[in-house]
């Protein structure tokens, strides 16, 4: 266990986007992610509402519809995002804030639906 955590501090924020997909992808959710617009001057802009999380997975059979924000193990959201939050979770959905050190939730959530 400890060796997963202090392996998990050192993942960027991409790789664990890929990490995620990846699960998802293989235990049958749909997976939907907006690209950033990386312009030659370093900036980056995302489209649409400030602060909607990273992944929005649809398992299209009914077994979850999940919005989840991406984070380093030492990344914070931005007031943006607590905001969204809140506003998503008010309304309903299921909201996650995942990280690399919660690999096994992550891995349990999406696999949920086949333990039934």
């Amino acid at each position: 266990m400890g060796e997963r955590v202090r392996d998990s501090m050192h993942i960027s924020e991409r790789m664990w986007q890929d990490k995620v997909e990846h699960l998802a992808i293989l235990n049958g959710w749909l997976v939907d992610h907006k690209t950033p617009m990386r312009y030659a001057s370093g900036h980056v802009r995302t489209t649409g509402l400030p602060g909607m999380p990273d992944l929005t997975l649809m398992h299209p059979v009914g077994h979850g519809f999940i919005m989840a924000e991406l984070k380093t193990d030492k990344g914070r959201l931005s007031d943006n995002q607590k905001a969204v939050a809140r506003a998503l979770l008010a309304n309903g959905v299921e909201y996650y804030v995942w990280r690399p050190s919660d690999l096994k939730d992550v891995e349990e959530r999406l696999a949920r639906w086949r333990k039934r």
